[in-house]
């Protein structure tokens, strides 16, 4: 039967657009999910099918967050919780749950973070949703990376090891690789950056972060040549932050100028993912050091934007007696 914007789509074909979207979005092609998505996503709220409104709403959140669009995964995630209240389902509430704690973690607010995931792991584990389970697991650990609490830490494992998860769209390689760093172990962080699916979001997220380990590590010509690397990958898959995450990358280990360089850097005073948020001014330190100048400012101005939220990893780069 035809489809049209006033037909209701039948329960198949909101269970098959949702795959697919979901499909899209793990390999990084966003804007095929993106126009799946939305498509039916229309067609659902204008003829009552409530619950396909909620889970493809849920998608469209994932997708704008993908991108770094922080205040339209929120407008997303307003309209699943408008739907849910009319057809609640715990798929569709746990997969929520991991949209808000990420939103919560990128800003930054470990309580709020802490909270969100409590209530989704338990009904992740009550109805046997491992993806969901997994991925809460791996916001568990990046609080760790927050906080450096090492029990955190012991429980993302404990909690990733029971889910059992090998489905797509799986961040803890990156994840582990900041918790390696920040206790001390680069080779390990730079190894646990080689564990990913080539051609997926995990793999553009692990290539952006091995780009910045390599910096740290003072390999500036490989550091260089990931970033680029992860920068067209990131630009073809619409992933915004992270082509701005690595060209400040490329930029540092290249020892660009204050004129090339000091706009790009600006261009993060308002954003909401932390790392780049925090990271931006590490790299710029890194940049003005390797220029023969004077690291301290970037240094100040990333110790008090890290201590504001008690970010343990940036206000440990910030030390200045370090550099």
């Amino acid at each position: 039967r035809a489809s049209g914007a006033d037909t209701a789509p039948s329960f198949g074909e909101i269970d098959a657009t949702c795959t697919l979207a979901r499909i899209h979005l793990d390999q990084g092609t966003r804007q095929q999910a993106l126009e799946l998505a939305e498509s039916l996503l229309q067609r659902c709220s204008v003829t009552g099918r409530t619950r396909g409104e909620a889970r493809l709403a849920v998608i469209l959140s994932e997708i704008a967050l993908s991108s770094g669009h922080h205040a339209l995964a929120r407008d997303y995630l307003a309209r699943t919780r408008n739907a849910r209240r009319r057809h609640p389902d715990p798929a569709i509430v746990t997969r929520a749950a991991v949209v808000e704690a990420q939103l919560a973690v990128e800003n930054g607010d470990s309580t709020v973070a802490l909270a969100i995931i409590a209530e989704g792991r338990g009904v992740s584990a009550s109805h046997g949703f491992r993806r969901d389970r997994r991925d809460l697991a791996t916001l568990t650990l990046e609080l760790a990376v927050h906080t450096a609490n090492t029990d955190l830490a012991r429980h993302a494992r404990i909690e990733r090891a029971t889910a059992a998860s090998d489905a797509p769209g799986d961040h803890w390689s990156t994840t582990l690789a900041r918790w390696r760093w920040l206790t001390g172990d680069l080779a390990g962080a730079l190894e646990a950056t080689s564990r990913h699916r080539l051609s997926t979001n995990a793999h553009i997220t692990a290539l952006a972060e091995r780009s910045r380990l390599l910096l740290v590590a003072g390999r500036y010509p490989d550091a260089r040549t990931t970033a680029r690397e992860a920068m067209n990958l990131a630009e073809q898959a619409s992933m915004e932050h992270i082509v701005t995450f690595t060209k400040l990358v490329e930029g540092a280990a290249g020892a660009w100028s204050d004129r090339r360089y000091l706009p790009l850097l600006a261009s993060t005073r308002r954003v909401r993912w932390v790392h780049l948020y925090l990271g931006s001014l590490h790299f710029d330190a890194i940049r003005r050091q390797l220029r023969g100048g004077d690291a301290r400012p970037s240094l100040q101005r990333l110790h008090a934007r890290a201590e504001a939220i008690g970010h343990r990893l940036y206000m440990a780069l910030s030390r200045t007696e370090d550099w």
